[in-house]
């Protein structure tokens, strides 16, 4: 991370004067982390069981990429597997407002219209594994990535609970029972930030930036005056 800051710092000691670039380091500072928040599946709603499984199933997470566009990737544990058995998906979920669109999807999985995970519905989106099947032959280990955007806004927060308060659900083959249905995630999420080092990686880096181009633009102190009786 480092040399990628002293990269950056070559052309920025080209055209930012220190004063500026100081104004410009503690603005960055100042900037905002991206949180991820984290969901995990721990209901089991499977036929015969699919659990127990220390930790949960899998877990959910919703990344902020931009105000219209949040990124989705579920990640399965204990060697479960995403399946297409009955009338299930990889994923169900709702989103509060007006209706996404969900693209670019991890291979072997689609949008499906009709959303379906019982016993946990109803559903406004889904995620069906149209690489699977059929039943829970040709299962996926994912993770399951894909982007849900909306031109008027989106946030982590408009994902919300159903009418069963179920956040989200999986159709999974599992990894220790064998068993397969769906498994879903109850609220609130937790919520996630990056860690201290990284904060404290980057501020060493951008003094020591402000540290090269103070040197470098400074007028050197053994530098003799010039002497005005040579000037013609």
């Amino acid at each position: 991370m480092l040399a990628n800051i002293f990269n950056v710092a070559d052309l920025t000691m080209q055209s930012i004067k220190p004063g500026k670039l100081t104004i410009f380091v503690f603005a960055a500072l100042a900037l905002p982390a991206r949180s991820d928040l984290i969901y995990t599946l721990t209901q089991d709603g499977c036929s015969g069981n699919c659990g127990p499984q220390a930790g949960g199933f899998g877990t959910v997470d919703l990344s902020q990429i931009s105000s219209t566009e949040v990124q989705v990737t579920v990640t399965l544990s204990h060697g479960n597997k995403f399946v297409k058995t009955g009338n299930h998906d990889a994923l169900t979920f709702d989103v509060s407002g007006a209706a996404v669109t969900l693209s670019n999807f991890t291979t072997g999985f689609s949008q499906d219209s009709s959303p379906s995970n019982p016993p946990f519905n109803p559903f406004s989106d889904g995620v069906t594994c149209s690489g699977c099947g059929p039943g829970a032959s040709s299962p996926l280990p994912g993770p399951l990535v894909f982007d849900v955007t909306r031109s008027g806004g989106l946030s982590v927060n408009n994902f919300v609970a159903n009418s069963d308060n179920i956040y989200f659900a999986s159709d999974i083959i599992s990894g220790t029972s064998g068993k397969t249905g769906a498994v879903g995630a109850q609220g609130p999420g937790a919520l996630t930030t990056p860690e201290p080092s990284l904060y404290l990686m980057l501020a060493l880096g951008l003094i020591a930036i402000i540290a090269v181009v103070w040197r470098t633009s400074a007028p050197s102190e053994s530098s003799p005056a010039p002497n005005p009786s040579q000037r013609r």
